[in-house]
């Protein structure tokens, strides 16, 4: 410890050690003399042990001290006054490609204040996904394969199926993030998990009229406020469950798509062979095929086996000029009964979210679609600024995606200023939407 006379007595006052995480944190740091300059770090670990670092640097003012919501850094991993900044400003110093979130386990986070490169206070802070009062079940009825969280207690709260995307599996931390608020949520696999199909082709959409009909059979959940939330495909898929079903009264699509497109299959080959994501009444439902070249494929395929990332958002362009294919594939989005918001990063490279966002906008508005509609667009954002995947607040550096059905790396766009601002933006906007669509938000 250095010399007592550099400072009074140096402390970091955190006003919530354990806080959800899309809850703003007050951070101060205090007891420090005037014009000193002082580093806090923020150090955790992802679900992978994977080790993250943030830090800032500042000037302590006259008060002697630092309070990190309104005093803007000297330097460090983030660069205006921002309450949240140590958060998602954190880089991996393992070389992780994305900070992996996949449990319910808080992120515990370290705090250390640093004088010329020793350290003289130090703090912990906890992250929740779910608050105290909320219960998970597991869900294996009827074939399906999910988790319920939920608000404990008696009463009847508005219903959300919460669904992932091309990577399959579930995406437990967004409903629980949306217990948390007052919701009956319900985090649904359709694929890759257990007894569910192992590929990404041809999934029934029965399955979902399954879960529809057991959320609306829950004394727990109001049957007559149902929402579905989707990202990527799942963002697809939220639209196309809203177009099928009437029971579904609100829909969110996360960098989703207004047209059913090919499924991602089981690798670069079935850019070639293309079949449909998605199934109706024993039907393969007509789907946007990918227009690739046989050199394109192949360029694809040595870029797969030399693990070289590359954006797929070109191939789907394509699709956009196609007339015949867009008539085919596209989702009958004004059957939807109920409001409707789309989520989009301009600078989505894995697919053109924001242009797909705006075909949904532009066929409501020619069909009077009766219920409210709005398409959010974040010019600098990227594709993984999609929940149930990425949370306000978190470390939002992410290289590049390892599609798990496919093995193909994908460039996902986006930087992470710019996407933690769409995130956390969105988010305050999603909740403001499930309030008015299907009931008040209120966090636990």
């Amino acid at each position: 410890m250095q010399d007592s006379k550099l400072y009074f007595d140096p402390h970091i006052e955190i006003a919530l050690n354990k806080a959800l995480v899309d809850e703003k944190v007050h951070i101060q740091l205090t007891g420090f003399r005037s014009n000193q300059l002082v580093t806090v770090r923020a150090r955790m670990q992802d679900d992978l042990r994977k080790r993250w670092e943030s830090h800032a640097t500042f000037k302590v003012p006259a008060s002697g001290t630092v309070d990190l919501s309104t005093q803007k850094p000297l330097s460090g991993t983030y660069d205006d006054a921002d309450p949240t900044g140590l958060f998602w400003s954190a880089v991996s110093t393992d070389n992780a490609s994305y900070f992996a979130k996949t449990t319910l386990t808080p992120v515990e986070m370290t705090l250390t204040a640093e004088v010329n490169a020793e350290a003289v206070a130090s703090a912990k802070l906890e992250r929740l996904f779910m608050a105290a009062n909320v219960t998970r079940t597991p869900v294996r009825d009827n074939g399906l394969v999910g988790t319920l969280f939920q608000p404990a207690g008696s009463g009847s709260y508005p219903g959300i199926i919460v669904l992932g995307g091309a990577d399959g599996g579930l995406h437990e931390n967004g409903a629980a993030l949306l217990a948390s608020h007052g919701y009956a949520a319900l985090a649904l696999a359709f694929f890759a998990v257990e007894h569910l199909p192992a590929q990404f082709v041809n999934i029934p959409l029965e399955y979902f009229e399954t879960a529809i009909h057991w959320m609306q059979g829950r004394e727990i959940v109001n049957g007559d406020k149902l929402a579905v939330i989707g990202a990527s495909k799942g963002g697809e898929l939220a639209l196309l469950l809203g177009a099928t079903f009437s029971q579904i009264k609100a829909v969110v699509s996360y960098a989703g798509s207004g047209l059913v497109h090919v499924a991602p299959g089981n690798g670069h080959s079935d850019m070639i062979w293309q079949k449909s994501s998605w199934s109706y009444r024993g039907e393969p439902l007509p789907f946007a095929p990918i227009h690739v070249t046989f050199s394109e494929a192949v360029s694809v395929g040595r870029k797969l086996l030399a693990r070289q990332q590359f954006p797929a958002k070109p191939f789907y362009l394509k699709t956009l000029n196609d007339q015949d294919a867009r008539n085919r594939a596209i989702i009958a989005v004004e059957k939807i009964n109920g409001p409707v918001l789309l989520i989009s990063g301009e600078d989505d490279q894995v697919w053109p979210s924001a242009e797909f966002s705006e075909m949904v906008i532009n066929r409501l508005a020619e069909h009077n679609h009766p219920y409210p509609y709005k398409h959010l667009s974040y010019r600098r954002a990227g594709h993984m600024m999609c929940f149930p995947y990425e949370f306000p607040y978190m470390p939002t550096m992410f290289r590049h995606e390892r599609q798990p059905v496919t093995g193909m790396i994908i460039s996902c766009g986006g930087n992470s200023k710019d996407n933690a601002a769409a995130i956390s933006d969105s988010w305050t906007k999603l909740l403001a939407f499930l309030e008015n669509c299907i009931g008040q938000s209120r966090r636990l």
